[in-house]
C-alpha cells in the first residue's frame, strides 16, 4: 500500500508540472488562434448568448463544416467563467488533457492488472512511466494547448475501454455497459472514433469473451445501447449529400471517384501507402515542419530518445502472452482514420496512436533499467536516459515556445486577428468593408474579435459560402473583389495582402508579421 501511495503522489506531481507547462503562456502561444479555434470561440460565444450557432441553428448536434459538437458545448462554461478571450478558447483543452491522463493511467493499471502480468514490482509502474512520457511529450502539449477536437475523443475512449475492463474484472454488469455508452459517445467527440470506436470495442470484447459465454442476450442489449446512443447523429450523416459531409470532403475512396479514377487496385494500393505513411519515423522521432497546426522544426511528435526504447519495447511485447496480440491490434487500427483521408499525416487523426506507442515504449525502458540493474558497472546509464529526456525536452520547449511563433506564425494565421480589430474602428465611418478572399476565414475572426452579437448576425443579409461560413454581411464583404475594381468606390475600407496594392498606395492602418514583414493593409478610398 505504502509504494502504491508513493506512485499515486508521483502520479499527481507530474500531472501538476504538466499543468503548468500547458497553461503557460496559453492564449499567446501557439501565436494565434488558428480559424478553427476561433470558429469554437465564437460558436461557443454565440450558444452562450442566444443558444444558436454562427448558422442560426438552435442547440444544433452538428456546427460548422460537419464538426462534432462536444468542443463547442464543452468551452460554453469557458467563456461563460472567463470571459471570451484566446485563453478561454484554448482552457478546456487543458483540463481535457489532464482527464487524459489519469484515464489512461487507470486504463494501462487496468489492463496489466486484470491480465496479472507484473512488469515490474508494482502493477502501477508501468502505468506510471507510460503516464509521464505522455504528459511530457511534444504530441499530447501540442494538443493540450489548442481547441482541437481530437482530444476529446481520446479521453472517451480511453474512459470507455477502462470502464469496460474494470466491469469485466468486478463482473459488474452496470460499467460494461456503461462502456458501451461512453465509446458510443466518442462519436460526438472526433470524426476518427466514429472509426476506431467499434473495432475497438471489438477487440475488447474478443480479449474478454469469457465474461460474455453464454450471455449472448447481455452482449446484444449492450450493442443497442452503442446503436441508440450513435443514431442522432448517424441520421444526420446520412441526411446529408456525401459531397457535403467531412468524410466526403477527405475520403480517399470518395476523392478517387469524384477523379474518375476509380479502381479497386488503385485505391487499395493508395490506402496502403497512406497506411504505412502514418508510421512515417520523420514525422513521429524527427520533424513535424509540414503537419497542419503542429509546426515544429527538427522535433517529431515524440523524443528521439525515445526510438531505440520502441524497438526493444516491440521485442518485449512479442514475450508477453495473454496482452501480446490485444496491443499488436491496437498499434494496427489506430492509424486507420489517417490512412482512409487524403493529404500528407495529421497528428490528430492518429492520436489514438500516441498511448499505445508510449506504452510500448515503456516496456522497452523498464526492460532496458532492467538489464543495467544486473550490470552495476552500467548504472551510470541511469542518469544518461534521465539527461538525454531532459535535454530533449527542453530543446523541444525552446523550438516550440520561442522559436516556432516565428518561423511559422503563417500557419497560425497570425495578422488575422489585428485586422479583424482594425476593420471594427471603421465600421461607422465607411459604408463598406472588403476582406480579400486570400485571407482564410476571416469573417470569423471578425465575428469573435468583434464580439458580434448572435442575433445582429442572424438578423443580417447574408451571403452563405458554399463550404464554410459566409461571403459576407453587414457592411463585411469577403467574395473575392480586388483593389482595382473598387478602388473608384467611394468611402469603402479594402484589406488585403500588399501584393493586392499598387507600390505607392496611401495606407490606413499596416499589420506587421512578428519579424516584422508586412502582412496585410487597409486602405480607405
Amino acid at each position: 500500500m505504502r509504494r502504491k501511495n508513493k506512485i499515486l503522489l508521483f502520479f499527481f506531481g507530474i500531472s501538476a508540472l504538466s499543468l503548468c507547462l500547458n497553461l503557460w503562456q496559453l492564449g499567446k502561444i501557439p501565436i494565434s488562434l488558428h480559424g478553427d479555434e476561433v470558429g469554437v470561440g465564437y460558436n461557443a460565444y454565440s450558444l452562450l448568448k442566444s443558444g444558436i450557432d454562427e448558422y442560426g441553428k438552435t442547440w444544433p448536434l452538428i456546427l460548422r463544416a460537419d464538426v462534432s459538437p462536444l468542443i463547442f458545448y464543452s468551452t460554453v462554461p469557458a467563456i461563460a467563467l472567463l470571459g471570451l478571450n484566446d485563453f478561454t478558447v484554448r482552457f478546456p483543452s487543458v483540463i481535457v488533457s489532464m482527464l487524459s491522463l489519469a484515464i489512461i493511467f487507470l486504463f494501462i493499471s487496468e489492463l496489466f492488472d486484470s491480465n496479472n502480468i507484473i512488469i515490474s514490482k508494482h502493477p502501477y509502474k508501468i502505468a506510471l512511466l507510460c503516464t509521464t512520457l505522455i504528459a511530457f511529450s511534444p504530441w499530447h502539449i501540442q494538443f493540450s494547448r489548442i481547441a482541437h477536437d481530437a482530444i476529446y475523443g481520446l479521453v472517451l475512449q480511453f474512459l470507455g475501454m477502462w470502464t469496460f475492463l474494470l466491469g469485466i474484472r468486478k463482473s459488474n454488469r452496470f460499467a460494461v455497459s456503461m462502456s458501451f455508452l461512453i465509446m458510443g459517445s466518442t462519436f460526438y467527440a472526433y470524426h476518427a472514433p466514429r472509426l476506431t470506436s467499434p473495432i475497438l470495442l471489438l477487440l475488447l470484447i474478443y480479449h474478454c469473451r469469457h465474461f460474455f459465454y453464454k450471455k449472448i442476450l447481455y452482449l446484444i442489449f449492450c450493442c443497442l445501447i452503442f446503436i441508440i446512443v450513435t443514431l442522432p447523429i448517424v441520421f444526420d450523416f446520412f441526411s446529408k449529400p456525401l459531397a457535403q459531409t467531412r468524410f466526403g470532403g477527405i475520403n480517399i475512396f470518395v476523392r478517387e471517384k469524384e477523379e474518375k479514377s476509380l479502381s479497386i487496385p488503385k485505391i487499395f494500393f493508395k490506402f496502403s501507402l497512406n497506411y504505412i505513411n502514418q508510421f512515417n519515423p520523420h514525422n513521429l522521432f524527427f520533424d513535424t515542419s509540414t503537419m497542419r497546426y503542429f509546426q515544429v522544426q527538427d522535433i517529431g511528435l515524440l523524443f528521439v530518445i525515445e526510438f531505440p526504447f520502441l524497438l526493444i519495447g516491440m521485442y518485449t511485447l512479442w514475450k508477453l502472452r495473454s496482452l501480446k496480440s490485444f496491443i499488436f491490434l491496437w498499434i494496427l487500427i489506430a492509424p486507420l482514420p489517417g490512412a482512409l483521408t487524403v493529404g500528407p499525416p495529421n497528428a490528430g487523426r492518429i492520436l489514438l496512436l500516441l498511448p499505445v506507442l508510449q506504452l510500448v515504449i515503456s516496456l522497452g525502458l523498464l526492460y532496458f533499467l532492467k538489464m543495467i540493474n544486473r550490470r552495476p558497472i552500467l548504472r551510470y546509464l541511469y542518469s544518461l536516459i534521465c539527461g538525454l529526456f531532459a535535454l530533449n525536452l527542453i530543446y523541444f520547449s525552446n523550438q516550440y515556445f520561442i522559436n516556432s511563433p516565428i518561423r511559422f506564425y503563417d500557419s497560425w494565421e497570425y495578422g488575422v486577428k489585428e485586422l479583424a480589430v482594425e476593420a471594427n474602428k471603421y465600421e461607422t465611418s465607411v459604408d463598406k468593408i472588403i476582406i480579400s478572399q486570400n485571407i482564410k476565414q476571416a469573417y470569423i475572426y471578425v465575428l469573435l474579435y468583434n464580439k458580434k452579437d448572435p442575433l445582429w448576425l442572424k438578423n443580417q443579409l447574408k451571403k452563405r459560402n458554399s463550404f464554410i461560413g459566409f461571403n459576407a454581411f453587414g457592411k463585411y464583404d469577403f467574395t473575392g473583389q480586388n483593389w482595382n475594381s473598387i478602388s473608384h468606390q467611394q468611402n469603402t475600407l479594402y484589406i488585403g495582402p500588399p501584393a493586392e496594392f499598387p507600390f505607392d498606395v496611401k495606407t490606413n492602418f499596416v499589420i506587421y508579421s512578428p519579424s516584422h514583414k508586412v502582412l496585410y493593409m487597409g486602405v480607405k478610398t
